[in-house]
């Protein structure tokens, strides 16, 4: 029995509905990277604000003493043998060593005389030199655009130099072609023609040379007025910057330092700890969602990308071909795809929402090993493919996450009840919507680690 077969109109007409569909998802996936753009810099905004109250906390000023404390705090022990004060006063003797020097420099000190834009000399000679060379750039450009020129100039022609026999044809191409050039350039021989472009082909190179130099003390002025700003500013934010360079270097250190040592560095000092796992966990935080948004995307632009490749063969078999195709397959073709692409796309919203609100960070207090991953998604996702939780877990063998850690003796009589009360605020949450999701049949599968990937396939 013949299979039923589908003519070419009608795999046309699902085709191109099937290309709607993709066009929106791919309109949608913008829209997701639009959305991610606008999050991140909010999340940037709020770790750098972070970072910035927990350097200011760290050190509060560029001293040997409050270097000292810096240092035994966070743990970078060398900090104190490299002398940042006397490196910001060396610094400080350099700038001015070198501001003096340019402002010395004829370039810069009398850059009024040599750039003014209208008046100044160097301006002033440039503007006449380009003037005086335009007529002998004309004579170049009258000769070099013939097309024979080259050759009259390579045999020379009209001299005793010349060669060529008079009864070839290129003697006369030759011949008529000088005539041409004395007639252009108003000279009667091309002996004169010859003259004036070897005089007009050194006065061009005797201006060029001179316009270089100017042009060069001209950039030469530029660049010390560029670099006596920026030397400038520097020396009047000098102890700021330096300031604020030596507390972004430690911040940089504690929150690429293991986050549970760095923790325990600080159980003592309860205030600090919390700016420290603050700035911690909103840069995990911000690493988190572009590692989210980059592996979801990324797939779910493969897939659409293959389904476009797949319409696109079929399309040209059927409009260019004729091709239709059997009906069981137009039928799967047909397939509304759109409801697996819904799945997706809300399951990436959940992982990515749930890491976005995060914000308990007096939760670091209670875990030994302290994992971001883990605690805003409560070990619910799995995290594999992010490399800072990948490295973790290399690192951490031993390592299990437990959502309900019990209060460490120290903690818990430096923190008082407010962080409890947090935790257990935290914990109730988290068990309702962990609730929620087990009674909600289409994520029932989030709760295992093995389902979690954006291929609902």
């Amino acid at each position: 029995m013949t299979q039923p077969f589908a003519n070419p109109q009608q795999v046309l007409k699902v085709v191109q509905g099937q290309r709607a569909a993709l066009d929106e998802q791919y309109g949608r996936l913008s829209q997701v990277e639009q959305y991610h753009q606008t999050e991140r810099r909010k999340v940037e905004g709020e770790r750098d604000q972070a970072a910035n109250d927990l350097g200011r906390a760290v050190l509060p000023a560029l001293d040997a003493q409050s270097i000292a404390r810096a240092a035994q705090i966070t743990g970078l022990v060398g900090l104190p043998g490299e002398d940042l004060p006397g490196q910001r006063e060396a610094r400080r003797a350099f700038l001015v060593g070198r501001l003096r020097a340019i402002s010395a420099d004829p370039l810069y000190r009398d850059r009024e005389l040599f750039r003014h834009p209208r008046t100044g000399s160097h301006v002033v000679a440039i503007k006449e030199a380009e003037e005086q060379k335009a007529p002998f750039v004309q004579v170049l450009f009258e000769c070099e655009s013939h097309e024979r020129f080259a050759r009259l100039i390579e045999t020379g022609y009209g001299t005793a130099e010349q060669k060529t026999a008079w009864w070839r044809f290129s003697y006369w191409s030759d011949r008529s072609a000088a005539a041409e050039l004395v007639a252009k350039l108003a000279k009667t021989s091309f002996a004169e023609v010859r003259e004036e472009y070897r005089v007009a082909k050194e006065t061009v190179a005797t201006y060029d040379a001179e316009l270089g130099r100017l042009r060069r003390e001209v950039a030469a002025g530029e660049a010390l007025d560029k670099e006596y700003a920026a030397l400038y500013e520097e020396h009047q934010h000098l102890d700021e910057w330096a300031l604020q360079h030596a507390r972004v270097r430690l911040v940089k250190h504690m929150i690429t330092a293991d986050a549970s040592l760095m923790g325990q560095r600080l159980a003592s000092n309860k205030d600090l700890r919390l700016l420290f796992l603050t700035t911690s966990g909103l840069a995990a935080k911000l690493t988190y969602l572009d590692s989210i948004h980059g592996k979801h995307a990324n797939e779910m632009r493969d897939d659409l990308n293959q389904q476009k490749t797949k319409l696109d063969t079929i399309y040209e078999r059927a409009a260019y071909k004729g091709r239709g195709m059997p009906y069981d397959k137009l039928q799967a073709l047909a397939v509304d795809r759109r409801p697996k692409y819904e799945k997706r796309f809300q399951r990436w919203g959940k992982t990515y929402q749930t890491v976005y609100v995060y914000d308990r960070w007096n939760r670091g207090y209670y875990y030994s090993d302290l994992l971001w991953w883990d605690l805003m998604t409560r070990g619910r996702y799995d995290g594999s493919y992010i490399h800072e939780v990948h490295s973790f877990h290399q690192s951490h063998p031993d390592y299990v996450y437990d959502p309900m850690p019990q209060h460490h003796a120290p903690t818990e009589a430096a923190h008082g009840d407010d962080d409890g009360q947090g935790r257990d605020d935290s914990d109730a949450a988290a068990a309702s919507a962990d609730a929620d999701d087990t009674r909600d049949g289409s994520d029932a599968g989030d709760n295992d680690r093995s389902d979690l990937s954006t291929d609902a396939s």
